[in-house]
């Protein structure tokens, strides 16, 4: 079944009610939809996610220790607590998100493995200019899946939490950590950091999106605009202002076709890093697998370069 005949199906489901005084028939359309979406990104490329604008941009830390943030606690106290976070979103951490077993065991708090700031690019820019430089960073390349699969799975997180039991909540968990999304957008940069908060199990989790860098938590209007945002992104972040800045946090969880990926950015040569298969010219970017493998030369446009 195609992706599109699958989430139709699914759709009817979550919008009409079908089926759902059956749950079983329920989950049968949405593991469908769910088995469709993964074959639909086993065929994933750079040049199909770029050009439809659901490409996301990190500049990853390279050094793999562990790093620790502040926190926020929320209002009225509102006060900032130092290395309460454990943040695993170096490079080399990227394969620890893809294991969906680290989430269905609820392994993220004590992995560190949260949500991380990241660029949602626009195929009417080169690269370069949505690429922010950092020192000691390395850009990661991250797809997303179309709108329409957010939206189905965000309908779906809605039947699955009237009852947080049964059949269609035990699907929604498995997917959720199997589905690289977006939480947060704007077309402006956010400036967010960590959360702080206890749950009704007494377990204390840390929210990325919920707080502000400079004082304190967001408010909760701006929170769901900034989530519908992410359900729309490509009209409601991807506005085509002079000054965006594009920025989302995304949640990278298992994704097909072996994303995300690195990338070596140009320009570079196998005189100063012999590992190279070969030169990466400026404004161009060498693609780099986490199976250790090179996946291929991309240029500023998005395309890939034949060799």
């Amino acid at each position: 079944m195609s992706l599109q005949s699958a989430r139709d199906k699914a759709f009817e489901v979550v919008l009409l009610g079908k089926d759902l005084d059956n749950e079983a028939s329920a989950v049968h359309w949405f593991g469908l939809w769910l088995e469709a979406l993964k074959q639909w990104e086993a065929d994933e490329t750079f040049e199909r996610a770029f050009s439809e604008n659901r490409m996301c941009l990190r500049a990853a830390p390279v050094d793999p220790s562990a790093q620790k943030k502040q926190s926020y606690t929320p209002a009225p106290n509102s006060v900032k607590k130092p290395d309460d976070v454990t943040i695993r979103a170096a490079v080399g951490h990227i394969p620890l998100y893809q294991k969906p077993e680290n989430f269905l065991t609820k392994q993220k708090n004590a992995l560190g493995l949260h949500d991380v700031s990241a660029v949602l690019m626009t195929s009417e820019k080169n690269i370069t200019e949505q690429v922010f430089p950092k020192v000691g960073r390395q850009p990661v390349f991250i797809p997303i899946p179309y709108e329409k699969d957010l939206l189905l799975l965000h309908g779906i997180e809605h039947l699955a939490k009237e009852k947080k039991a049964g059949p269609i909540y035990d699907f929604y968990k498995n997917a959720r950590a199997r589905i690289t999304r977006i939480k947060y957008g704007s077309d402006d940069d956010m400036k967010t950091t960590f959360l702080k908060v206890v749950g009704d199990d007494k377990r204390v989790h840390y929210r990325y999106g919920d707080a502000h860098e400079t004082g304190g938590p967001v408010a909760a209007h701006v929170l769901q605009e900034r989530r519908q945002n992410a359900l729309f992104y490509n009209s409601r972040v991807l506005t085509g202002k002079i000054t965006d800045n594009n920025e989302v946090t995304v949640k990278i969880r298992q994704h097909a076709g072996g994303w995300p990926q690195a990338a070596v950015p140009g320009p570079a040569t196998k005189k100063d890093t012999p590992q190279l298969p070969y030169d990466v010219p400026a404004e161009h970017f060498l693609m780099v697998g986490f199976d250790g493998k090179f996946k291929g030369l991309i240029d500023n446009t998005g395309h890939l370069v034949k060799r």
